[in-house]
């Protein structure tokens, strides 16, 4: 685990004793993890207390991962990976629709459980545009912290706040989904793989809820993503 990391705050909520023990131990080593099995009691220590980072299962007792997340984005912007056995494009869509920065489904590779919880960490992070330290664009003010409209703030992830930077930056200009797959999720764009369009959707829902014209997020068919 790279240095830069070290000791964050984790907190892993997941119903399955013998997997959420596995995962603790393993990730415990680089992290600070706080780990319950629960959906309501997961909900409350996310409210509780920061957090870098989430991973939640979905079919938990009580309050499923789903609503929890829901709950969640009301208050909170803290990076969530799900893990789920529900691991079908429908159901990836409706994480990323609820909320998720990354959805791994079960079984999967211990590993690359580490290399996404890197990635995410990596992207929550981004002090980025940088070059400059703010951007203004009809109303919308983009800090490296934040998003302002209006003086107030937008309850953004921090992949949507990263896409909308990138945005500013190249006002009217297309960019491709070649270009915002490594920047925004870290890995190569493929021919079946819509999380972008989901980031790109929960952003222009989000805008539109403050008052911004949805329009001025265009999709270009076949070519990418621009603000005109």
């Amino acid at each position: 685990m790279p240095a830069q990391y070290p000791l964050q705050p984790l907190l892993l909520i997941e119903d399955d004793p013998s997997l959420c023990a596995q995962l603790q131990q393993m990730l415990q080593t680089d992290y600070q993890v706080v780990a319950c099995q629960d959906g309501e009691q997961g909900l409350l220590l996310a409210l509780s207390q920061p957090f870098a980072l989430i991973i939640l299962d979905i079919r938990l007792p009580g309050l499923n991962g789903l609503q929890l997340l829901q709950l969640l984005r009301r208050e909170r912007q803290t990076p969530v990976i799900v893990v789920s056995a529900c691991g079908a494009e429908s159901d990836r869509i409706t994480g990323f629709l609820n909320g998720a920065d990354d959805y791994l489904a079960k079984p999967f590779n211990t590993a690359e459980l580490r290399l996404r919880i890197e990635a995410v960490l990596r992207r929550s992070q981004w002090p980025q545009p940088e070059s400059t330290d703010a951007l203004n664009w009809q109303g919308l003010h983009w800090l490296p912290q934040q998003t302002l409209l209006a003086g107030q703030a937008l309850p953004l992830t921090p992949v949507e706040h990263k896409l909308l930077g990138l945005l500013l930056q190249s006002v009217s200009q297309i960019l491709s989904k070649r270009l915002l797959y490594p920047l925004l999720l870290n890995r190569p764009c493929t021919e079946h793989d819509r999380s972008l369009d989901m980031h790109v959707s929960r952003l222009r829902k989000k805008l539109s809820a403050a008052g911004f014209s949805a329009g001025q997020l265009q999709t270009v068919h076949g070519k990418g993503y621009r603000l005109c």
